[in-house]
């Protein structure tokens, strides 16, 4: 009984020292990096931080393609008279237009697009949500749902802005030229039934 009595006594002052000794060990580390950052970050306002930096918006970026190639191709679809509004700006709601998402491969974030009217100087903001497969799949797991809507939303294999520009482009010229089509038929219809 006395032996188990000494051991026990022997590990309890064993524990005990061990944790005085990482006590002033870690007390020592703390005082010697707190002094190592105050001579890393000099105190006063001539060191104050810098602002967090704004991501870049696409009216400060380069056009990612020649829109000359774009208006091309859609003259040839939809005729002479296809309507291409002037791009302003666009940008994401949350990610880079720079380095773009993390994966490419897997991301889902708001796009939204300034356009002008070159006919009439009309300005409106667009807006669509911009998604992989994978991030879609992702984005329906976080939001424990089987199904989901599609309206708005264009999905891209990968992260491409030249991609995502040209599917927004060509969306509008096909709207304006379904609209155009609308219009013409209902113009039609309603001199028929003048005629008639």
């Amino acid at each position: 009984m006395e032996l188990v009595a000494l051991k026990i006594v022997i590990v309890v002052a064993c524990g005990l020292a061990l944790f005085f000794i990482s006590k002033s060990i870690s007390g020592a580390a703390e005082n010697s990096s707190s002094a190592a950052q105050s001579l890393l970050q000099p105190s006063g306002q001539f060191f104050a931080p810098r602002p967090r930096l704004v991501p870049k918006i696409g009216s400060e970026l380069p056009f990612p393609f020649d829109i000359g190639d774009l208006e091309a191709d859609l003259e040839k679809k939809y005729g002479p008279d296809f309507f291409r509004p002037r791009v302003l700006n666009y940008y994401f709601q949350n990610m880079d237009l720079e380095t773009g998402p993390a994966n490419p491969t897997d991301f889902y974030d708001d796009f939204y697009i300034e356009l002008e009217n070159p006919a009439n100087g009309h300005q409106w903001t667009a807006s669509f949500w911009v998604t992989t497969p994978a991030g879609l799949t992702r984005q329906m797991q976080e939001n424990r749902t089987d199904a989901i809507w599609g309206t708005a939303t264009l999905v891209v294999k990968r992260f491409d802005l030249e991609t995502i520009l040209r599917a927004a482009l060509e969306n509008c010229a096909e709207a304006h030229a379904a609209d155009r089509i609308a219009d013409s038929e209902w113009q039609e219809d309603t001199s028929e039934n003048n005629i008639g």
